[in-house]
């Protein structure tokens, strides 16, 4: 019997849909799966694709993010800040002093009334213009002290260079303190000082005029003018020490004095022993002032004529293990009985060592003049024991010291 074509046609169909289903894993089943045919193969291939497609736009995320600007950093506010300020530079003036020393005549030195001296500082030109001989020293107010109100200087003084600066001065005939104020002056007639403008000045101490050495009619020493010898020793004022008028601020003292008189003494030493510890066998003068706070104590000696060569010559100094003596040397000279004059002031306070003093008298040639000798205390004069060693006037060819 014939089957019917339909029937055959199902048939066919029924064994294609069980093929297509015999390889197939179950649902849920893990492993690798094996193409087993075409439309596996095809079904890899497109999740390979698609795989392929999804990478692109990963590595488009990467860029972005690497492109992305990084935020600036903020900024600490404890951190210190710096401001910079640019340097200022101030001007140096034109004319501008410097003081740097006094020279001559300390403050508060003591002077006779009377007594010539010349007043020297030194000082130093810090401005950026050379002082020259159109600048002055101008009177800037105090006392004068006998001197000018203008004095030119004698040079030329660059900038930088240091300069003594002097001016003749006479202390006044009253005792008493006194100062004299000086500044400088340029070519255009600036008044400038030192530093800010402050002056220089000069601070003396005039002492009692009891001990001005005029001849008085109570003076029984008539001078007279020493007829020297042509060379050699010209005068010795140790040997002559009595030939001359000495007096203290208490009045004129007896010839030798009396040793630890109140009112001062001089004597002569016979080979004492000094503060360098030397026993000295040349004469020895000692002036002992009166036992005042300003004690003093001057010898003037009969007139001698300068001739030219002459110098004063001495050793200063004081007497072994009075260790608180402090006095001030003076070498003065009268002429026709006027008012003194200084030939020369030294200072010295025991130290172990005594001072050596040599004074040229040319200047005084021709003339007669009377020699003042002179020591005023440095302070307290208790102690003051001041002695002149071989105090002298020789001629050139004689040692200059003992």
């Amino acid at each position: 019997m014939k089957q019917p074509r339909w029937l055959f046609v199902v048939l066919i169909l029924m064994t294609l849909s069980l093929a297509c289903n015999l390889p197939m894993a179950a649902v849920g089943q893990t492993g690798t799966v094996t193409p087993t045919g075409a439309l596996d193969i095809l079904t890899l291939s497109a999740q390979t694709a698609v795989a392929g497609q999804t990478q692109p736009a990963a590595t488009a995320t990467l860029d972005q993010q690497a492109n992305t600007p990084i935020p600036a950093t903020a900024t600490n506010p404890s951190a210190p800040t710096f401001t910079f300020v640019p340097p200022t530079y101030t001007a140096v003036p034109c004319d501008r002093a410097a003081f740097i020393q006094d020279v001559t005549i300390p403050d508060g030195t003591r002077m006779l009334p009377g007594q010539a001296f010349t007043k020297t500082w030194r000082v130093q030109n810090i401005g950026t213009c050379t002082w020259n001989s159109s600048y002055a020293m101008v009177f800037a107010g105090g006392d004068s002290l006998g001197a000018p109100a203008v004095i030119n200087l004698p040079g030329n003084v660059p900038p930088n260079t240091i300069v003594d600066l002097s001016i003749n001065m006479k202390a006044p005939m009253a005792q008493g303190k006194y100062f004299s104020n000086w500044r400088l002056r340029n070519s255009t007639g600036t008044v400038f000082g030192i530093g800010g403008g402050g002056p220089v000045y000069v601070e003396i101490q005039v002492v009692a005029a009891t001990l001005t050495p005029t001849i008085t009619p109570t003076v029984t020493i008539t001078p007279t003018v020493t007829t020297a010898p042509s060379s050699g020793l010209i005068y010795s004022f140790a040997n002559n020490m009595c030939k001359a008028e000495w007096r203290s601020q208490s009045g004129v003292l007896g010839c030798p004095g009396t040793t630890n008189d109140p009112k001062g003494y001089e004597q002569m030493l016979q080979n004492p022993r000094l503060e360098n510890g030397q026993t000295e066998t040349n004469p020895v003068l000692l002036t002992v002032p009166d036992a005042t706070k300003t004690g003093a104590i001057t010898g003037t000696f009969p007139a001698i004529a300068i001739q030219p060569g002459y110098r004063f010559q001495a050793s200063i100094g004081c007497v072994q293990g009075v260790t608180q003596c402090s006095v001030i040397y003076q070498v003065n000279y009268v002429v026709n009985n006027g008012q003194p004059a200084n030939l020369g002031q030294f200072s010295h306070t025991y130290n172990g060592s005594m001072q050596n003093i040599d004074i040229d008298l040319s200047s005084l040639q021709g003339q007669s003049i009377q020699v003042v000798l002179a020591v005023l205390a440095n302070g307290n004069s208790e102690g003051d024991q001041a002695v002149w060693v071989n105090p002298r006037i020789v001629k050139p060819e004689n040692p200059p010291y003992p």
